[in-house]
């Protein structure tokens, strides 16, 4: 049962998730033309831009290598494990764990019986010996 309506949020929770790692995707592809824009010259002033950036300022660079390293970020485990949640749990058929778990269930159920029987006989004054008997001999 509990399995059941987690199979029914999978797609709550992977759609939201492949939205945001779009927006990611999109905001680090956007990033090195972004980081560029900030340093440009203004208006007023543009004509001057090549002579103002004759060498590109550090943090500039640096920022830019930082923008590079993101780009190399690999996304395919990310994405393969959320098609493979959305494939694989949200149609997945329930009695296949189920039916297992049930089964599981009725012989545990037995074999717990069993042992509270015998935790039940073996208190004092139950039905159950656990000593030997006739074994009277000292070590």
């Amino acid at each position: 049962e509990t399995l059941a309506s987690c199979q029914v949020k999978v797609p709550q929770l992977v759609d939201p998730m492949q939205k945001l790692r779009d927006k990611v995707a999109d905001f680090v592809s956007q990033m090195p033309d972004k980081i560029r824009d900030c340093f440009a010259v203004p208006s007023p002033c543009c004509c001057m831009t090549p002579y103002v950036q004759q060498q590109e300022p550090r943090c500039l660079m640096e920022l830019l290598e930082l923008a590079d390293l993101a780009m190399q970020v690999d996304w395919n485990p990310f994405d393969d494990m959320l098609v493979g949640l959305r494939e694989t749990f949200y149609h997945l058929d329930m009695s296949t764990i189920s039916r297992p778990a049930k089964q599981f269930s009725s012989v545990a159920s037995e074999r717990l019986d069993r042992l509270d029987r015998l935790v039940v006989g073996a208190r004092p004054g139950g039905n159950y010996c656990l000593l030997p008997l006739g074994s009277s001999k000292q070590r």
